[in-house]
């Protein structure tokens, strides 16, 4: 926990548990899964100790929990208001606000959660026809002070039902950087490096590392402020580590013993 206190891991396979453990060996069992297991990543840790926990469910739909870790052991589930299927979270830096993503067949969502559970959508994005046009947001990460929040978005193709015709609102994906003050967002196209991953936002704030693809994966330098792109590493086999301190990025590439 933020404070040291407690330790929580979860436990046990269909349903798992999550325990929380005191400093003086004292322990209990704050969350229990309804049907199947706690998803990856497990669980995370907000600045007031409670803890931000998804549940996967056996028809593949997930949920997202906040738990308080205290002797009340209050929960409450993010996602009941939703009728879209939760994707992914990410904490906020100061450890108080949690950013979560929320797909459904009409529009994707990006929401936002303070540590009361108190949510809010903070950005969408909509189509009229889900037919043959599929919205998405992926991929939610912070800037390291916690004043921008970025994400890629776009709409894609959708299947249709059992026929085939073209979304006429293909547009993206492209990266998208909401000010958390002002809620100003600004929009940059990434379609023709096919940026299909934001790895980590680096120290001065502006700079986000980014994994695209054209037949391999090829690692750029994506400026927040005005959305150009460098391209760093080409051709790489997985995604890629920074370093600690920011001065080297590890890959693994694929090469041909023979030559």
């Amino acid at each position: 926990s933020p404070d040291s206190s407690k330790i929580a891991y979860a436990y046990g396979y269909g349903p798992d548990k999550l325990r929380v453990s005191g400093t003086s060996g004292n322990k209990r069992d704050i969350f229990a899964a309804s049907e199947f297991r706690i998803g990856y990543p497990y669980f995370e840790w907000l600045n007031n100790n409670s803890v931000v926990l998804r549940e996967e469910l056996y028809n593949n739909e997930e949920k997202l929990w906040l738990i308080d870790a205290g002797e009340n052991n209050n929960k409450k589930e993010l996602t009941s208001n939703l009728n879209e299927y939760f994707e992914e979270f990410a904490i906020a830096p100061d450890k108080r606000s949690l950013a979560f993503i929320a797909n459904a067949d009409e529009a994707a969502y990006l929401n936002i959660s303070d540590t009361e559970g108190n949510v809010y959508v903070l950005y969408e994005i909509k189509v009229n026809d889900a037919r043959y046009c599929s919205p998405y947001i992926l991929n939610a990460i912070w800037s390291p002070d916690g004043r921008k929040l970025a994400f890629i978005g776009g709409i894609g193709q959708g299947g249709g039902d059992g026929d085939f015709e073209v979304c006429s609102e293909l547009s993206g994906p492209s990266l998208f950087v909401v000010d958390m003050a002002t809620k100003k967002t600004a929009s940059f196209a990434v379609q023709n490096h096919r940026i299909r991953l934001l790895v980590r936002w680096l120290a001065d704030n502006i700079s986000i590392v980014g994994l695209g693809y054209n037949n391999y994966n090829n690692i750029y330098s994506i400026n927040s402020s005005t959305g150009e792109i460098m391209p760093l590493i080409s051709n790489v086999n997985s995604d890629p580590f920074i370093s600690p301190l920011e001065r080297y990025i590890s890959y693994y590439q694929s090469v041909d013993l023979s030559s």
